[in-house]
Parts: C-alpha cells; structure tokens; sequence
C-alpha cells in the first residue's frame, strides 16, 4: 500500500471522501488521479503531496480557528500525524536526488530565502532538510 492510500483511508475513516474529491480538492489535480496511480501501484507526484499537506494544513486551521471541540481536536491530532507523515516524506524524496554539489545547495537556499523575505504573501521562510550523508541543506519548496 502506497502512502496516498495510506493517507486516504485515514482521512475516509473519519470523514467521508470520494476518491473523485480526494483528488481534485485534496491532491489538486483531475478526478481520476487517485485511483489511476492506485490501480498502478505507483506513488503520487510531489506536486500532489504538497497540494495534499496545504490541505490538511488549511483545514486543521480551520477547525483550530472555528470549533475546539473534542471531537474535531481528535481530528486536529489525526491531521498533525498526516502532515508528519507527508513532511517525512517530502523530505526523504528530497535527500534522494542528491543532484548538486554543497556549494550549490547553499547558493540555492540563499535564493530561496530572499525570494522568501522579498514576497508580499504570508509564508514562512523554509527549513533547510539535512541529509544524513553529508548535512546538506536540501530545500522543499
């Protein structure tokens, strides 16, 4: 089982999703997304994990900001764990394809920090992911 199907059936054992919304308003992409890349039993795109942890992230602070009930807290704790589990992800994906040198890698950071500082939107600037061979800083935009 691949971690989007992970994924989505944690997320369908608390809420009902059709595999038609998951992936066009949870992945961001068309309908047939998800079970396409299930019924081939391959992993999704990382353009669809970071559509998928903006998700989750907008709807947990949905709930932080509207409702602290209990029972939608154990959903706020379920969706703490799925963001862990995508942010692990992504950055493993990320150490994988080593296709820069050091130098680079930090020259690559530096921009994307001054990108960052220079925006006008409500971003964090991002946390360097160090990989365990060498403690390079490697970025996931």
């Amino acid at each position: 089982m691949t971690l989007i199907e992970q994924i989505y059936n944690e997320l369908n054992e608390k809420t009902t999703i059709t595999t038609d919304e998951f992936s066009m308003y949870w992945l961001g992409q068309c309908k047939s997304y998800y079970t396409s890349i299930k019924s081939r039993n391959i992993q999704a795109s990382n353009n669809a994990l970071i559509n998928l942890l903006n998700k989750i992230n907008e709807e947990k602070n949905l709930i932080n900001n509207k409702n602290p009930h209990p029972i939608l807290q154990s959903l706020v704790t379920q969706y703490n764990m799925l963001e862990d589990k995508l942010c692990k992800e992504i950055a493993e994906r990320s150490i994988k394809h080593n296709i820069c040198n050091s130098s680079v890698k930090k020259l690559i950071l530096k921009a994307v920090n001054n990108v960052l500082s220079q925006s006008n939107t409500n971003t964090v600037a991002p946390l360097p992911f160090f990989s365990n061979r060498n403690q390079l800083p490697i970025v996931i935009l």
